[in-house]
């Protein structure tokens, strides 16, 4: 009987010991962008606070906009804000999402160009006025194209959600007077015993 104790004793031990440890789970990675400015007061971001955002452009968008801040500093700091909102990343949104933030990342980018070559207009000379106004109708065409289909597809969605109604109307008015007992029921609470379990 003390035979059985014993090794009852040692594999118990065994046992114990030889179970893995739980890890603990590493803390959570800091956000891709942390926002520790005042979007509300924009225009008391201190020369540091602005480096750190413009760091989330691209160059060419940076120029473009250090070109506005030139001409008029309240839109500079209205699309710089703007910008961290079209550049934040949405690792978990679905296709059709991800290609809807992509068409208003890229007419952000094509107003902002438009209002950048606006800006050098008034201090070009006549060659380069009509350079900058020939650009400024390629850049103004494309913008306007891209809103186009952008709206396009805002109305796909909704001719889309408009069908899936009409499909729910239909079934709900077939089904009207099932709807309308099971309502009955649930507001007399009547219905815990046709719960399925």
């Amino acid at each position: 009987m003390k035979k059985i104790i014993f090794i009852g004793i040692i594999l118990i031990s065994i046992n114990l010991f030889a179970q893995e440890k739980t890890a603990v789970p590493p803390p959570p990675a800091p956000p891709a962008y942390d926002f520790d400015f005042d979007f509300q007061n924009f225009m008391t971001l201190s020369e540091e606070e602005e480096k750190e955002l413009l760091k989330n452009v691209r160059e060419e968008l940076k120029k473009e906009l250090k070109q506005i801040k030139v001409v008029n500093k309240n839109r500079y700091y209205d699309l710089l804000r703007e910008s961290q909102f079209k550049n934040m990343d949405f690792p978990f949104i679905n296709k059709q999402d991800k290609e809807a933030r992509e068409r208003e990342k890229k007419i952000f980018e094509l107003e902002v160009k438009t209002e950048s070559l606006a800006s050098k207009y008034d201090a070009a000379n006549k060659t380069e006025k009509e350079k900058i106004k020939n650009e400024l109708k390629q850049q103004v065409t494309e913008l306007f194209n891209q809103k186009e289909e952008e709206r396009k597809q805002e109305v796909a969605q909704l001719e889309q959600e408009l069908k899936e109604l009409k499909q729910s109307l239909q079934v709900r008015m077939q089904n009207k007077k099932e709807i309308i007992e099971k309502r009955i029921l649930e507001l007399l609470n009547e219905d815990k015993y046709l719960e399925w379990e």
